[in-house]
């Protein structure tokens, strides 16, 4: 496994399941220091450990923002922006889906909101 100091640094987002996770183990296997987006910190603590239980040494860090509010995702920018003198990589995994049509608290409709705007906000 890299040293961090020579470690890529990738932020993932939708690391709760799905292909999110499935790219943060990866990631994680490749020596990467690996920033996980969760929207909640139980559910990104839940697969924290689990990606360490599969990946003996991960270097991994738990961020948690809700990517249907364009304030979080800025706090998020903005702490990455703090804490982290290089961002590598960014996998934008998060989605969401309703048939029903709702708003984010910024008006915007939300399946747009996340699946769409965020990753460029971001």
């Amino acid at each position: 496994m890299a040293n961090m100091a020579n470690s890529k640094v990738c932020v993932v987002t939708g690391v709760t399941s799905g292909i999110g996770k499935g790219a943060a183990i990866g990631l994680a296997r490749q020596g990467c220091h690996v920033l996980m987006v969760s929207r909640t910190q139980e559910r990104g603590q839940l697969a924290l450990d689990e990606i360490k239980s599969l990946v003996p040494g991960a270097q991994l860090e738990l961020l948690c923002a809700d990517l249907a509010s364009q304030r979080a995702i800025a706090q998020l920018a903005e702490s990455l922006k703090a804490n982290h003198s290089r961002i590598d990589a960014v996998v934008n995994c998060a989605g969401t889906f309703s048939y029903a049509r709702t708003e984010t608290i910024d008006g915007i409709e939300t399946n747009f909101a996340v699946n769409y705007l965020s990753a460029f906000l971001l």
